[in-house]
């Protein structure tokens, strides 16, 4: 896909529904120079889904040379980089 993103601000809800907020999941994106549409949803799962296949293939490559890959899980990855923490329950 080219790049270029057009949010339009159509309901996809039942007709006389009111619009969406800006930015709901739901709203319509053209993609494509106009040739393509989805909702804002299915780019944010397809980030998340194309960020997870390069991370797989990158332990791959490191196992491939017998390196142990680091826990690149979100919440550990997180943690380390003080952007999360445990907290005693109340």
């Amino acid at each position: 896909m080219k790049a270029g993103l057009k949010v339009l601000n159509q309901p996809c809800c039942a007709p006389g529904a009111p619009p969406l907020p800006r930015d709901d999941a739901e709203r319509l994106v053209m993609l494509d120079e106009g040739t393509f549409e989805c909702r804002a949803g299915v780019i944010v799962a397809h980030a998340l889904h194309h960020g997870d296949l390069h991370r797989e293939q990158i332990c791959s490559i490191l196992r491939r040379i017998g390196l142990e890959p680091p826990d690149l899980q979100p919440w550990e990855y997180a943690i380390d980089k003080g952007r999360a923490r445990f907290v005693s329950s109340a």
